[in-house]
């Protein structure tokens, strides 16, 4: 068996931890790698901030240090990076963390752009090239989408588009009955669901002319006229299998 270490940021609660690492366990072992997914910030943390409560950091101090364990274990073939290592931690110091083995960088969002804009933007000075530096060590990367493809081209030509999936097996749309609710999903965290509002319009419309439902799942949900909004925070998610 080949031995992978899966370097996840966030535990198996956040979707892209779910379908960027862990729906391949399974099937990887299937065909002898033994993919182990290992989150740096865990479900207890995600749960603390869809709820903005205080965050843990007591736990947070000991996932740094069960981080700092899993990269010196030997028994690892190659390593696998979803998104950062560690928040906040410089290009160079990290690159050396991940080059203790030969590692695959991957990434389904413009996460470069973290450190350039938005709250985190006055780091850009110190980390605004981090990612960079990052996929330019990585043996292979495998990117989300075109954009993301061709930017990660520009500092490694060895990049794979890898789309976000879902299990067939164990995600099928419901058959649709004359009259049912037409129901739409969004996942994701409280510092996106603002962009929800956009939403608030056109949903309205068809609400109008039929009953529509929207579930909103990691975030706070906006009111909608005509529309049946449900908010669920914090939902237990199984584990890899």
């Amino acid at each position: 068996m080949i031995k992978v270490l899966g370097l996840a940021l966030y535990g198996p609660l956040a979707a892209s931890t779910r379908h960027r690492l862990g729906q391949y366990v399974h099937g990887l072992a299937e065909h002898g790698v033994d993919l182990q997914v290992r989150s740096l910030l865990g479900d207890e943390y995600l749960r603390q901030q869809f709820t903005n409560s205080a965050l843990p950091w007591a736990a947070m101090v000991r996932a740094a240090l069960g981080r700092l364990a899993d990269l010196k274990e030997r028994r690892y073939d190659l390593s696998m990076l979803h998104c950062e290592l560690f928040p906040l931690m410089p290009d160079w110091l990290e690159r050396t963390l991940l080059g203790r083995r030969p590692y695959i960088y991957d990434f389904d969002d413009a996460f470069y752009l973290k450190y350039r804009r938005g709250s985190l933007g006055k780091l850009r000075p110190v980390l605004g090239e981090k990612f960079d530096t990052v996929m330019q060590g990585a043996s292979a990367i495998t990117a989300g989408n075109r954009t993301l493809l061709e930017y990660a081209r520009a500092h490694n030509p060895a990049v794979t588009q890898l789309p976000t999936v879902v299990d067939t097996d164990r995600y099928f749309p419901a058959s649709r009955r004359r009259g049912s609710v037409f129901t739409v999903g969004w996942i994701g965290l409280p510092s996106t669901a603002p962009y929800l509002a956009e939403l608030i319009g056109p949903l309205a419309r068809i609400g109008r002319e039929g009953p529509v439902r929207l579930v909103v799942i990691g975030g706070k949900a906006p009111a909608i006229p005509d529309v049946d909004v449900d908010e669920v925070i914090g939902a237990r998610q199984p584990k890899f299998r």
